[in-house]
C-alpha cells in the first residue's frame, strides 16, 4: 500500500491549529484503502501563543500526529527540519503539505496522491485552495475580500503569460473538469499552501528562499525538465481570506521576494520569466458585471502593489505577529 505523510508548519496558529489537524485526519479516513496515513509532523516554531500546548493535546488524543519544535520563527527553517524528519524516518512515503490555517476538503487526499500514484513521471501535485467566506462579516470586507481572492473563485481567469504546453503533457490525456483548452494555458507552479510530492529528498530549501513553492517549481523544473508538476483544481482545501490589503501585500511581496533571490541564481533565473502570468480578460468577460468589477479591482491593486514592491522591500519581520485574526466559523469542508 502506498503511504504518505503529512507536514503542517504552525507559527501562532491556535485559532485553527485543531481545525486543519481534525480535517487531515477525517480526509485521509476517506483515502485509507489505497493510501495509509503514517503521521502527520507539525512543526511548531518560535509560537508565543497556545499553539504548542494545542499540539500537544493532538498528539494524545491521536498517536498518528507528531511534533517537532523550533526556538525561533522561521517557516523555511520548519519546512526544512520537517522534510528531513520525513526522509529519515519514512523515506518511501509521500509527503502532502498543507498550512496550519487550511482545511483539506475530504477528497482532496485522495486526488493529490493518486495522481503521484497513476502517474510516475510527476514528481508534484498541487492543490487549489478555495476561499471560504466566514459569517457575520462586515458588507464593505466581505466585498473586499472577494476581491482579493477572486483567481480562487475562478481559476481560469489566469494564465500563463508565455506559451507552456510542454509543462502540461496530462491535459488532453487525463482531463480535469476545467478542460484541456485551459489547463494547457494555466500557470506552472503549483500553490505552497497545499501540495503532495513523491518523497521528501526532493524537497530542499536553501538558506537564502523564504518559502517552499517558489523555489521548489523553479528547481524540479530545471533538475527533472517539463511535466513533473500538476495542478488540480478539483483537490481544494479551504482558507480563510485576506482581510486587509496590508496582509495581501505582505504575502505578495514574499513571493516576489523569492522571485528576485532566483533572478540571482544563473541556474534558476529563466524560471522568472517563463512563470509569469496574466488576467484572461477574454474569459474574464463571459462572467457577471460583478465578477468582471471584482477582477478589475484586484487588477488595480495588484499593478499599485507590484510599484510598492520596490518602495518597501521584503523584511524579516514581515510575518511576526502574537496571533492572527480570532476564530471566525467557517462553512463545513465538502
Amino acid at each position: 500500500m502506498v503511504t504518505f505523510v503529512v507536514v503542517v508548519p504552525a507559527y501562532n496558529e491556535g485559532y485553527s491549529i485543531e481545525r486543519c489537524i481534525k480535517g487531515v485526519i477525517e480526509a485521509s479516513e476517506l483515502c485509507r484503502e489505497e493510501f495509509e496515513l503514517k503521521a502527520v509532523v507539525v512543526c511548531v516554531n518560535g509560537c508565543t501563543d497556545n499553539t504548542e500546548t494545542i499540539v500537544d493535546n493532538l498528539c494524545s488524543r491521536y498517536p498518528v500526529v507528531k511534533k517537532n519544535s523550533l526556538p525561533v520563527n522561521n517557516y523555511r527553517a520548519a519546512l526544512e527540519e520537517s522534510f528531513s524528519y520525513v526522509g529519515e524516518r519514512y523515506p518511501d512515503s509521500m509527503v502532502v503539505k498543507l498550512d496550519a490555517d487550511s482545511v483539506p476538503r475530504a477528497n482532496s487526499f485522495a486526488i493529490l496522491l493518486g495522481e503521484l500514484a497513476h502517474h510516475p513521471h510527476l514528481l508534484i501535485a498541487g492543490g487549489h485552495p478555495v476561499v471560504t467566506m466566514p459569517h457575520g462579516l462586515p458588507w464593505w470586507r466581505r466585498i473586499l475580500a472577494k476581491v482579493l481572492a477572486v483567481r480562487s473563485f475562478f481559476p481560469q481567469g489566469e494564465v500563463s503569460a508565455l506559451r507552456v504546453d510542454e509543462y502540461h503533457p496530462l491535459a488532453h490525456s487525463d482531463q480535469q473538469a476545467v478542460g484541456p483548452a485551459f489547463e494547457t494555458r494555466s500557470k506552472i507552479y503549483f500553490h505552497g499552501r497545499f501540495w503532495a510530492a513523491r518523497h521528501a529528498h526532493l524537497l530542499h530549501l536553501p538558506q537564502r528562499q523564504l518559502g517552499d513553492d517558489v523555489y521548489l517549481t523553479a528547481r524540479l523544473y530545471h533538475d527533472f525538465g517539463p511535466g513533473v508538476i500538476r495542478v488540480r483544481y478539483d483537490a481544494n482545501c479551504q482558507f480563510e481570506p485576506n482581510y486587509t490589503l496590508v496582509r495581501h501585500f505582505l504575502t505578495y511581496r514574499r513571493i516576489n521576494a523569492d522571485l528576485h533571490r532566483l533572478d540571482d541564481d544563473p541556474e534558476l533565473n529563466w524560471y522568472v520569466r517563463t512563470s509569469r502570468t496574466r488576467l484572461d480578460w477574454t474569459y474574464i468577460k463571459r462572467l457577471s458585471l460583478a465578477d468582471q468589477a471584482c477582477f478589475l479591482a484586484y487588477y488595480l491593486i495588484s499593478s499599485v502593489e507590484h510599484i510598492m514592491f520596490s518602495i518597501f522591500p521584503y523584511r524579516e519581520t514581515d510575518w511576526v505577529y502574537s496571533s492572527k485574526h480570532p476564530p471566525i466559523k467557517l462553512d463545513r469542508a465538502e
